[in-house]
Formats: C-alpha cells, sequence, structure tokens
C-alpha cells in the first residue's frame, strides 16, 4: 500500500482505515485543518484524509471500580466482574456482589450457591418479564429511536435495557428466593464493610459488577479526552463534517476481534450520506 494518499480524502480513505485495522495494524490520529477535510489517521503504513474517525475501541479493557473509603485497607479479595471466571473459588466465603445490572443478578445467581452471597446495589433491582429478552428490550430501543427522530410519540411496555432480563440461571435464583439487594455500604474496614446504619459486616471477597468506562487512552495525547473520560461529538465550525465520533460499536480503531462488518458498512454508508457535499 502507498505510503500516503494524494487524492481527495473521501469515504474510501476510512474504509481503507477499517481495512488496515482488521490486519491488526496500529493506528496513530491527528487533527488537522486543510481547505477540504479536517482529521488525518497515521498507521506504520502511512496516513489517510478523513471527515471522520470512528474509535471504536469498547469499554471491556477499562473496568470501573468506584471509589470508596477505606478500599486501600481491605485485607479480602476484589475483583471486577470482567475478571470473574467460575462460582467454585468463592466456595464457602462471605461475598459482596456490588451492581444492580444483569452481570450483578448472573453472578449473584452463581456465587449464591457456594457461598454466603449479599447482593448490593443503588435502588431495588428492576426485573423484566421471564418472556422479555435482550432481542426484545432492542427492538424496542431501536423503534423509540426512530420515533425520536420522525416526531412521533408511541407506546411501549415499561422496560429499559439496564432492567435485568431473566435468564435461566437467574429465574431459578428466584425460586431459591435469592434475589434480594440491600443498599450499598459506607466505607471499608481491614475485614469488611461499615453499612449506613452503622453496622459491620465481615466480607472475604467483593465483586463489583459496576460497569465500565470507555478506554480511550489511546487518545489521550490529543487533547480531546475529556476530564470524565469520554471524547465528545465535535464539530469545526469551518469544516462541519470533520469530526470525532467515539461509539461501542466496532469500527476504524476497533480491535479487528470485535469487529463488525455489517456494522462498518451501515456506519460507513450514514458518513458517506452525512458528508456529501
Amino acid at each position: 500500500m502507498e505510503a500516503a494518499r494524494s487524492d481527495p480524502p473521501s469515504a474510501i480513505a476510512a474504509e481503507e482505515a477499517i481495512r488496515i485495522s482488521m490486519a491488526a495494524t496500529p493506528l496513530r490520529a491527528f487533527m488537522f485543518v486543510t481547505p477540504i477535510c479536517a482529521l488525518r489517521v497515521h498507521s506504520e503504513h502511512g496516513y489517510w484524509d478523513a471527515k471522520a474517525v470512528v474509535s471504536a475501541t469498547g469499554t471491556w479493557s477499562n473496568p470501573n471500580i468506584p471509589a470508596y473509603p477505606g478500599a486501600e485497607l481491605f485485607r479480602g479479595q476484589q475483583l471486577h466482574s470482567a475478571h470473574y471466571v467460575e462460582p467454585l473459588a468463592f466456595s464457602g466465603k462471605r461475598v459482596l456482589i456490588v451492581g444492580g445490572g444483569n452481570s450483578g443478578a448472573q453472578i449473584l445467581a452463581e456465587v449464591s450457591q457456594v457461598a454466603d452471597a449479599t447482593w448490593v446495589t443503588p435502588t431495588e433491582p428492576l426485573f423484566l418479564p421471564d418472556d422479555v429478552d435482550g432481542r426484545v428490550l432492542f427492538e424496542r430501543a431501536t423503534e423509540r429511536w426512530k420515533a425520536q427522530m420522525e416526531g412521533r410519540v408511541i407506546e411501549q411496555p415499561v422496560g429499559g435495557l439496564g432492567d435485568i432480563v431473566m435468564v435461566p440461571a437467574v429465574v431459578e435464583a428466584r425460586e431459591r428466593d435469592v434475589l434480594h439487594a440491600v443498599r450499598p455500604f459506607v466505607r471499608f474496614t481491614p475485614d469488611g464493610v461499615v453499612w449506613a446504619d452503622g453496622s459491620e459486616t465481615a466480607v472475604d471477597a467483593v465483586i463489583w459488577c459496576t460497569g465500565f468506562k470507555p478506554a480511550l487512552g489511546h487518545l489521550a495525547s490529543l487533547g480531546v479526552v475529556t476530564g470524565d473520560g469520554r471524547v465528545e461529538v465535535s464539530v469545526h465550525p469551518l469544516f462541519p463534517c470533520a469530526q470525532w465520533v467515539c461509539c461501542a460499536i466496532s469500527l476504524c480503531l476497533g480491535n479487528p476481534s470485535e469487529m463488525s462488518a455489517a456494522a462498518n458498512t451501515k456506519m460507513l454508508e450514514t458518513h458517506r450520506q452525512a458528508c456529501k457535499p
């Protein structure tokens, strides 16, 4: 492949960037300004001028563990759900499972079979009906988005993407009457935690099911990462079609193992339409 492109930037540049990413070639992106384009993507083979750069590096490599007073004093085990493997490692232990989403419910369902497990959530967990799964939620969210874009209001059953799906393991946990949660503790001690009422509980392990943050360290040197670790979609006042986009789907700067050909094609077509002169 040529060391650099000299023809006018276009969506073809983005397509080539995708192919390079899929071949596991490291990419570096720099902002710049020309009368035509405002973004340049560099690799070890050359560079590509683009009207948009999608940094789809996901979140899995950046687990979120909330800060709690005394956490550094706690002598027990702490791990994030990203590193959870199986429940037997917690057999016979006193375990706190922190987080009110699907990972928290599913890990509770497993760990509670072999350990003394306590589920800690900020509010009461919300459970979906047994016949509603992730596919149904995605379809509902898509319909809501379409309606908003068209200025319509549609009636849909209650239930959001953050609500707990009743997969078989969670249904079984409900039958064992273990799907009960308590509100968060306030601090750690060397041997456990202290609750809001001042009572203490000895704990052997804490499993943090507290989600992830965007993995955008590779963009830090560009000055586009905000204080909360995100990248805002930015539009240059002179070149409104040049923009940074950070999203959850796998494109351009994403991990090759996470690439989705269908998502790539759809996003490229979206940018082609949006950036037509």
